[in-house]
């Protein structure tokens, strides 16, 4: 099925990465700190480095892309499934990776957008368009609405898609319409109506199962989970990827080093798991040591129960950059052409020896 459609495949992930290519053509005025992440009242709350806005998002997508189909291909049922069904696979995450770039790179430059508007407004579309295309999903356990009653009954599972299709088309209609509702109560309509949508066709499947009961037409084996070789299969591999995130992130968590060189003109905080900070004696305007200090809330950078790195931000600093061990509270404090930087290396110890060579070389 892939090589029946390998030219639309390197179409989609072309498209999908073509935010990477407009991000090269703005490098040089893009800002070193993008938004690239929003809360549910709209406004920006994280931030990534260029290197991660730029090419994080739509690589991440692209790779998603790939398994999203790669699962879908496997699925034997799949073979003689709709083409428009099957083609609605490859533009999903396309359209998704052209959408969230342009919100990035449109943040990036300033323009005024109201986050909650533009979100409902996609979120709708891509529910209306999904909803014409339900009704003619044949039965399969990939794409659609994959409960028992459904997948293990056909009159079922066209009744329920062409049912759920008009669900989705009202339910994306509907979103579309609350873009234009008061600011205030946006980011709840996105909460209240994506569980309707998604239980409602369940629920009329289930209904339809227990009518079907009645009649002789469907049997209680129907209502059974019949775990397919493809579904173990899968089942397997999202075990393995959990098992292998979870074993990386409590090693990230409980290990990592800040260490110190010195050079003749400089100093060079070398991170694990972060960019190195590099600064020049002659641009430091204060230093002070201290038994604590606020670290605020983290911007962006890398944050774990030991480290702390990357650009922050307090009521004292403003804006300011942190690289410190968690459990450490002494700190040396530096004035770095006109923002804070805030150091420490894991105990009060090496914390005061660091503060005394900088003395010391800045003579």
């Amino acid at each position: 099925m892939i090589r029946q459609n390998k030219l639309k495949l390197i179409l989609s992930s072309l498209i999908i990465i073509i935010p990477c290519l407009v991000g090269l053509v703005l490098w040089d005025v893009l800002p070193e700190q993008m938004a690239t992440h929003w809360g549910i009242d709209g406004n920006a709350d994280g931030w990534s480095g260029r290197i991660l806005a730029v090419f994080g998002i739509p690589v991440i997508i692209l790779l998603l892309h790939w398994l999203c189909i790669l699962f879908t291909t496997l699925d034997k049922k799949n073979r003689d499934q709709n083409a428009k069904v099957f083609g609605i696979i490859y533009w999903i995450c396309p359209a998704t990776s052209v959408y969230a770039s342009a919100i990035v790179y449109a943040t990036a430059f300033g323009m005024p957008l109201n986050m909650s508007v533009f979100t409902l407004i996609f979120i709708g579309l891509m529910f209306i368009v999904i909803g014409n295309y339900l009704p003619k999903c044949k039965q399969n356990s990939t794409i659609g609405i994959k409960v028992p009653w459904a997948l293990n009954n056909e009159e079922n599972w066209n009744k329920t898609h062409r049912f759920g299709g008009k669900v989705w088309v009202v339910g994306g209609a509907i979103f579309m319409l609350c873009a234009f509702l008061p600011e205030k109560i946006l980011p709840y309509v996105l909460l209240i109506l994506i569980l309707p949508l998604a239980l409602i066709p369940c629920i009329y499947s289930y209904v339809y199962y227990r009518k079907q009961l009645k009649l002789g037409t469907a049997t209680k084996a129907d209502s059974r989970v019949v775990v397919g070789k493809y579904s173990r299969i899968v089942t397997w591999i999202i075990l393995g990827a959990v098992a292998v995130l979870l074993v990386v992130l409590l090693v990230i968590s409980f290990t990592g080093e800040l260490t110190v060189r010195y050079d003749d003109t400089s100093f060079t905080v070398e991170a694990s798991y972060w960019d190195d900070l590099t600064v020049d004696y002659g641009d430091i305007e204060g230093i002070e040591y201290r038994e604590d200090s606020d670290a605020g809330d983290r911007v962006s950078g890398f944050g774990s129960p030991r480290l702390g790195m990357g650009a922050f931000r307090n009521e004292e600093f403003g804006g300011y950059t942190r690289y410190t061990y968690a459990k450490c509270e002494t700190c040396v404090v530096l004035r770095v052409n006109g923002k804070a930087v805030v150091i420490n290396l894991g105990d009060e110890q090496s914390t005061q020896a660091f503060y005394e060579e900088l003395l010391s070389r800045m003579k």
